[in-house]
């Protein structure tokens, strides 16, 4: 499942380079030019917290239409499109921002959870263990973190799609896939932004406003494979979720039919055979007088009165189906098959 999703991730935004082009072209732009123009004058907070807020509105309008894009079978984007806000844009910032106070109470709670272990275990190792012992403890904190992000982290295309889920839905849908929630939301994805801008920093020696427009536009390049793994983890997810649902809610797997009568269908849970089904048939026939075994094949079964031969009761499996017919003598009750039996 995992080699499927990274290999969906990069073929289907290379599928579809040109609509995220054309969809994604303007806020791109913008978020450049944002980038190169604001991002020195780190210290006049008049202008840096404007400027973040609006690279992330826009960052946000960049995630929608490349969740929609990805996962949706038509076109639904205005191509060639400037920022814009839509509902939709608005519960997908509400769904960041809760994410970030979660991820900001969950790296309290990591740092108590671990914070005390690491610092009981530092008093009895040597001095030279400390920076491993640090490492360990930050890991474990990126882990934890990570974990609870990437499980929740759902929310973000199905408010994309309007098919919104919970907090509580993605964390209950992602509990069978924990670790390749962890895996494919957060840690490669993360790897390989770091090692890629790593990469751009140490092979090209660039003036400050290069830089500043090489980062920003390697930024979005890379954010929209971070949504396409997310999309693409999201779509595996729900998959396999309707499936399982569709295999355990199962219309019937196997039905009785009695005469001319609507088929009884059964649970796709039922034990009910065709062995058992014969043995119930010999109990109620046997004191009326059809007790002659006529025919015991493998899928059939008939008994007949020895007197009367024109009375019987017959009982055949075809496939998923147990087909009853009886002539001349009462209809078959079945006392074996119970409530629980029926669908």
């Amino acid at each position: 499942m995992y080699k499927e999703i990274f290999k969906n991730t990069f073929e289907a935004v290379f599928e579809k380079k040109e609509i995220l082009f054309k969809a994604l072209f303007f806020p791109s732009v913008l978020i450049i030019g944002l980038n190169t123009l604001f991002m020195e004058d780190f210290s006049n907070v008049y202008v840096l917290v404007p400027v973040l807020i609006l690279i992330m509105l826009i960052n946000i309008t960049i995630a929608i239409s490349t969740h929609r894009i990805l996962l949706l079978e038509q076109n639904q984007i205005n191509t060639w499109a400037l920022f814009h806000f839509t509902k939709t844009e608005f519960e997908y910032l509400k769904a960041t921002l809760t994410l970030s106070v979660i991820a900001i109470v969950s790296m309290f709670i990591a740092l108590i959870l671990f914070g005390i272990p690491f610092w009981l275990i530092s008093l009895f190792v040597s001095k030279s263990l400390s920076p491993l012992l640090i490492f360990l403890f930050a890991f474990s904190m990126f882990m934890y973190v990570a974990i609870i992000i990437s499980r929740i982290s759902l929310i973000f295309p199905s408010i994309a799609l309007n098919k919104k889920l919970s907090l509580s839905e993605s964390w209950e849908k992602t509990k069978n896939y924990k670790f390749l929630c962890f895996l494919v939301i957060m840690f490669v994805p993360i790897v390989f932004t770091l090692g890629l801008e790593y990469l751009f920093d140490a092979a090209f020696e660039m003036s400050q406003n290069v830089e500043h427009i090489i980062n920003a536009s390697l930024g979005v390049f890379l954010n929209v494979f971070m949504i396409s793994s997310l999309s693409h983890s999201y779509k595996y997810i729900l998959s396999n979720e309707e499936n399982t649902n569709k295999s355990e809610n199962e219309v019937a797997i196997k039905t009785i039919k009695i005469n001319n009568y609507d088929p009884i269908e059964l649970k796709n849970n039922s034990t009910l055979s065709f062995e058992a089904l014969k043995e119930d048939l010999k109990s109620q026939y046997f004191i009326l007088g059809l007790s002659r075994i006529a025919v015991d094949k493998e899928d059939s079964f008939m008994l007949k009165n020895e007197e009367e031969e024109q009375s019987y009761v017959s009982l055949e499996k075809k496939n998923n189906s147990f087909i009853l017919q009886s002539f001349n003598v009462e209809e078959p009750s079945l006392k074996i098959l119970q409530e629980k039996d029926r669908l």
